[in-house]
């Protein structure tokens, strides 16, 4: 029995180079808390910047192979999430931040999730903003930085100042993202009512 085209296209799609290398972000951000977790933290830290880094190194090849795919937005997206809410809560865990960062990412990423949701049963698509990329991108290096003083690489003196540097740029990435999310909802509101869902 031949399979469907859609399952063929999709496993195409998820053996392309960039998709791969999504792929190995994941993994690479479990496999740096897991490290961290168990006291391996110079390496745990290689390790995330590499999975980190390479947000950045599948864009590029996907468009220089030609291997812009849906599979390949999607993984995008869930590596962006996954690694920004894990490292927030194993650096909450770890006593680095304040457990009202995660509960404030996670509920902007929830409402945000949620927004997009609702517009796509009304067949209708909301874009994304510059406000949320540079949140997004402020998130990105306060975790870098937080990671880098939770290492156990630097004095105790510099490391506390990281930890406050690393909370000040989250808070900041964190604010930039709730106004990106009061402009996702006011786009959502203007069509409110318009489209197939009931």
């Amino acid at each position: 029995m031949q399979q469907p085209a859609g399952f063929a296209r999709f496993r195409r799609d998820l053996t392309t180079l960039p998709n791969l290398v999504s792929l190995g972000r994941i993994v690479g951000i479990y496999l740096a808390m897991i490290l961290y977790l168990n006291d391996w933290r110079l390496l745990g830290l290689g390790v995330g910047i590499a999975a980190g880094m390479s947000d950045y190194v599948d864009g590029i090849l996907a468009r220089r192979l030609n291997q812009v795919t849906p599979l390949g937005a999607l993984l995008d997206q869930l590596g962006d999430i996954l690694m920004e809410s894990s490292a927030i809560f194993l650096a909450v865990l770890l006593g680095a931040w304040h457990p009202i960062f995660l509960f404030l990412y996670l509920f902007r990423n929830f409402v945000n999730i949620s927004i997009r949701m609702a517009a796509a049963l009304r067949g209708q698509q909301i874009p994304s903003v510059f406000l949320g990329k540079m949140g997004a991108n402020f998130n990105f290096y306060a975790i870098g930085i937080v990671y880098v003083a939770l290492a156990g690489i630097l004095p105790a003196s510099v490391e506390l100042l990281l930890v406050w540097i690393s909370g000040a740029a989250l808070a900041v990435g964190l604010l930039w993202g709730y106004l990106s999310m009061g402009i996702y909802l006011v786009s959502y509101m203007r069509t409110y009512g318009e489209g197939t869902a009931s």
